[in-house]
């Protein structure tokens, strides 16, 4: 059984009632929901109950699914369904204070910094992913299959698969910043796959399995059960009253004639009331006909549900953000002093000077400068003939804020700068988004035509390095402002300095 894939168990167990299929789909997944459930709900008693609630729909939705249909995918979202309703009643029994507590005690039991970063936010950002995305994501991560059975689970070629992951984590990074949480596609991924599975409570498998193949029996069940009872108070209560009288009327004909007309009476009164309990029985197992029959409707459910957990979250972020992080005592105010230099370099000339070159992602290539090396760079620079200073603007700006700077006129810019800078106080490092355009000429001197250079990148470097990035100038263009126009090949070439500096302008120095 353990070389049989989900559908084929489901198969198994929905045609010829193979429990012990179902009971090895749930040790399969049983880690994937019940971690998924801790993650919401805070609490282990409360994610076991939500874990047993999860498999108890899947015993009886098993026969409704499709057999394309990714059970992990399927499993992940139903956990989060049912973990939205459970917290829903919970808000009403509980203050935001004893949430907020409950979140707290959480997080001090997982130790990476990183997972403590990504974890209140990830069921949101994975909620955001598209169907194929997410179990993606699931698959690869949550379960930790190798890219080939992730392909094969999604009827899809290895690479196929590979840019499907590679595109979901992509999104989840975004999805993170926006909360401020800045960090690596391969790092996500690196912690999703080390800390969103959690080892379940032991035996809770196997109570799980019993409670879910219970259930149909039970449903089944109820509607016959609660109609015997009532019947058969109905007939004892009867059969008692028979018997009495008939040995009062052979031991006291006529003075117990008009005590029997008012047992009568009452008797009359007691059937109306078991019909009234009869009917109400009835009620409820109507109602609750309702109710199963309702929760197979979950299409135009999912799409409500999610709407109000989309606003959820935007209600709560600021109590989250408060419960998560508390506030602390207002420090310095830290700002960041931004220096660019733009340069126009012949081919090959930066190569020669020693620096330490990694290829981007725009075909050119970059590395990092200390404050001696920069200083001899620079001072070869200036003397040479063949290099031109394009511009060199320079910045203050705060810290976690969008600045752009550019050297030109405002209709036609000829470099620019655009950058977001973050630094953190802790580890004495700058973390930077940032795009440089240039504008360049090509074609012929008396009609040129205008195009553009474009490097944009995310880098982290330490305090005291230099960012330099090169980027070939494609042949036949010159830049504006040039009095001759260049012979030879050109590079661009971007030097990028980050100081943090106080409110004064005086820079701050790591202890």
């Amino acid at each position: 059984m353990p070389d049989e894939s989900d559908m084929e168990l489901l198969r198994n167990y929905t045609t010829h009632g193979t429990e012990a299929a179902f009971a090895g789909l749930v040790e399969r997944h049983v880690g994937l929901v019940y971690s998924a459930a801790l993650r919401q709900v805070g609490i282990a008693a409360h994610a076991e109950e939500i874990t047993q609630a999860v498999f108890v729909i899947l015993a009886r939705k098993a026969a409704g699914l499709r057999p394309d249909s990714v059970l992990e995918a399927w499993l992940y979202e139903t956990t989060r369904l049912a973990s939205l309703n459970f917290l829903r009643g919970e808000r009403r029994r509980q203050s935001r204070e004893q949430e907020a507590y409950m979140h707290s005690n959480f997080l001090e039991h997982t130790d990476d910094s990183v997972w403590n970063q990504l974890s209140p936010f990830l069921d949101e950002a994975m909620a955001r992913l598209g169907k194929e995305d997410r179990e993606a994501v699931i698959l690869r991560f949550f379960k930790e299959k190798k890219l080939a059975e992730v392909a094969e689970a999604l009827s899809i070629t290895e690479a196929a698969a590979q840019s499907r992951v590679h595109r979901a984590l992509e999104k989840l990074r975004k999805n993170f910043a926006k909360h401020g949480v800045t960090s690596t596609t391969a790092a996500i991924g690196e912690t999703i796959a080390a800390n969103s599975i959690q080892a379940a409570p032991a035996g809770l498998a196997s109570t799980i399995s019993y409670a879910a193949l219970s259930a149909k029996t039970t449903a089944t069940a109820l509607t016959a059960t609660k109609t015997m009872t009532i019947l058969q108070k109905a007939f004892a209560t009867t059969a008692t009253i028979a018997a009495a009288g008939a040995i009062i009327y052979a031991a006291h004909l006529n003075s117990q004639l008009r005590l029997l007309q008012a047992q009568n009476a009452s008797l009359a009164g007691q059937i109306q009331r078991l019909q009234q309990q009869l009917s109400d029985a009835n009620s409820q197992i109507s109602s609750l006909n309702d109710q199963i029959a309702s929760s197979d409707r979950n299409a135009d459910e999912l799409l409500r549900l999610r709407a109000e957990v989309t606003q959820l979250h935007r209600n709560e972020s600021l109590p989250q953000a408060i419960a998560t992080h508390p506030p602390k005592a207002p420090g310095p105010l830290v700002q960041i002093h931004l220096k660019t230099r733009f340069y126009s370099i012949p081919d090959g000339d930066l190569q020669s000077m020693g620096i330490a070159w990694t290829a981007d992602s725009q075909g050119g290539q970059m590395g990092y400068l200390g404050e001696p090396q920069l200083k001899n760079i620079l001072e070869a620079m200036r003397g040479a003939s063949d290099i031109t200073v394009l511009a060199e603007p320079e910045v203050v700006q705060s810290n976690g804020r969008e600045t752009e700077m550019f050297e030109g006129t405002t209709t036609n810019p000829e470099e620019i700068f655009d950058a977001t800078s973050y630094y953190s106080t802790n580890s004495s490092t700058f973390n930077m988004r940032f795009e440089a355009v240039v504008s360049q000429l090509s074609g012929d001197a008396s009609q040129p035509t205008v195009q553009t250079i474009q490097i944009t990148n995310q880098v982290t470097f330490a305090y005291g390095k230099t960012l330099v990035l090169e980027q070939p100038i494609p042949t036949g263009s010159w830049l504006p402002g040039m009095t001759n126009i260049p012979s030879g090949l050109q590079d661009l070439a971007l030097f990028v300095t980050a100081t943090p500096v106080d409110s004064a302008g005086n820079p701050i120095r790591p202890q």
